[in-house]
């Protein structure tokens, strides 16, 4: 007899999954250019120990932030100190340690915004800073109102509108005691309730906009 013995050979293949981390977002949006590294969260899903993050600069330049370059890390977020030196759009890449590559986060730098500078105008306009008596009652006969405040000159002319949006304007003698830094008004007023008083320099400048509430007799 004879026996014959036959061998199969059995073919196992095996499948490396590649991670795929995805970001999301980058914190805080406070960011601002800067020569110096600022703490950068980079937020989104599938993150994995040894990971590396390229940013690319506006100028398309990159720098690459690896392993010890992030110090904590999350499946969700990690935080690494970033230089981002000028406004402008950055690109961040995150590449797992098994090689999978997450898409290309494009992420806006902005540039402080400027100051606010003094126009002229406002730098010279005048400004009223009280009115006394704060509360003057309602008469038929002129009555006197002293206004404090700074860069007044000859030739203004003081708007009063009253309650009902009548205005009235006072200029000329009414006008005395001038100073820069105020003046005395001789007005009538006739209605209760609150008005909203400007002053109106010669080459057309006008003062913000000051609160009188008058009262009954």
């Amino acid at each position: 007899m004879t026996l014959t013995t036959l061998a199969a050979a059995v073919a196992i293949t095996f499948t490396t999954i590649t991670s795929t981390p995805h970001i999301t977002g980058i914190a805080p949006q406070t960011l601002k250019p800067g020569p110096s590294a600022q703490q950068v969260t980079v937020i989104g899903t599938g993150f994995t120990r040894g990971l590396s993050l390229m940013v690319t600069s506006p100028t398309g330049s990159s720098q690459q932030y690896k392993d010890i370059e992030v110090p904590s890390q999350e499946n969700a977020a990690f935080h690494v100190p970033v230089v981002m030196a000028l406004a402008g759009t950055y690109q961040f890449v995150v590449t797992n340690a098994d090689g999978g590559v997450s898409q290309s986060f494009a992420f806006e730098l902005r540039a402080p915004a400027a100051p606010a500078v003094a126009t002229s105008a406002t730098a010279t306009a005048p400004v009223i800073d009280t009115i006394t008596p704060e509360k003057p009652s309602k008469q038929s006969q002129p009555q006197l109102l002293v206004f404090n405040g700074k860069r007044f000159m000859q030739g203004l002319i003081v708007t009063f509108h009253d309650p009902t949006g009548t205005a009235t304007t006072v200029s000329g003698n009414d006008i005395t005691n001038l100073s820069s830094n105020g003046f005395n008004a001789s007005v009538v007023l006739t209605v209760e309730g609150e008005y909203t008083v400007t002053v109106t320099m010669p080459d057309g400048q006008v003062s913000n906009s000051a609160s009188l509430s008058v009262r009954g007799e």
